[in-house]
């Protein structure tokens, strides 16, 4: 009854069904609804934010590297950040091939996210004093092991292109985290971005769904490490694997390159990428305390 009354509820805010389905768990609740779908453009209104982080343990041997996670470091940051934290999910990356890694910084490892009621929930987070946390085994520097970290918007900035994505139906995901060249102003690069690259990345065969987001300023008075400006966010949804290498790999589209590109080649900024299924791997707010910690 709870469900249907949180579909309702979205169906007044006017969300398309699919979406809806969504949104509803997340922020309204429901107990049978399993949906996994996209989110809608700037509406409803939202102060939540997403902390993303990709390629994290990439280079550690993953049985080591799940353990002092799964084991120390998550059950260390909820009892930290908990009270703030609304969501906490990690999804294990598929291993990309080596034409992703080099052109579009493609990193196995694990894509985490954390939600947050507002940046400035984030923030209040981590005022204070430090916490201590049990370090890993590994001799491997954090730029090691942490390709890129930024946070976002609950909602996508930008809806490029998209259909109803049936839930039921595995899908490749494909988020990519992006900053424009030294002397770029944001302005000018989302102007090309937006205008003239997305309307060309939006035509690449077998692309179910494509969004971007401008990213969101979350410098703190006691930061988890340096602040680094990453300028954008987007997320492609294939079908499968074959159809994702398709698209990005064999030159299906042909992208125009903005004067101010220092790489001529196609996506002419500095990029990493995950790329991940829909449903996370694990669900630490909710998982954690039943896992079988090896």
């Amino acid at each position: 009854m709870y469900a249907m009354n949180s579909r309702k509820k979205c169906r007044e805010i006017g969300l398309p069904v699919l979406i809806a389905a969504f949104l509803c768990i997340s922020l309204f609740g429901g107990g049978s609804v399993q949906a996994q779908t996209p989110f809608t453009a700037g509406q409803p209104q939202s102060t939540m934010v997403r902390q993303l982080w990709f390629g994290y343990l990439n280079g550690v041997e993953k049985m080591e590297g799940e353990r002092w996670y799964f084991r120390h470091h998550a059950p260390e940051f909820i009892r930290w950040y908990g009270p703030w934290l609304r969501r906490y999910e990690t999804f294990n990356a598929f291993d990309p091939p080596a034409d992703a890694v080099q052109r579009y910084g493609a990193r196995p490892g694990k894509y985490t996210e954390m939600w947050w009621g507002s940046v400035d929930d984030y923030r209040d987070s981590r005022s204070g004093t430090s916490r201590p946390y049990t370090p890993g085994t590994w001799k491997l520097s954090t730029e090691v092991i942490l390709t890129a970290m930024t946070m976002i918007p609950a909602y996508p900035t930008d809806i490029h292109a998209g259909e109803e994505v049936n839930p039921d139906v595995p899908v490749v995901r494909w988020m990519r985290v992006l900053r424009y060249p030294e002397g770029v102003s944001q302005e000018e690069g989302d102007e090309w971005y937006r205008t003239v690259y997305a309307e060309e990345a939006r035509k690449l065969p077998g692309l179910l769904w494509y969004v971007s987001y401008k990213t969101v300023d979350f410098r703190a008075p006691r930061p988890s490490g340096p602040y680094v400006k990453w300028h954008r966010v987007d997320e492609m949804w294939f079908p499968d694997m074959a159809a994702w290498k398709k698209a990005a790999l064999e030159g299906s589209v042909k992208f125009t390159a903005p004067h101010w590109a220092k790489d001529r080649s196609e996506p002419f900024v500095e990029m990493y990428s995950n790329l991940i299924r829909v449903k996370p791997d694990v669900d630490f707010l909710h998982d954690l305390p039943n896992m079988n910690l090896r």
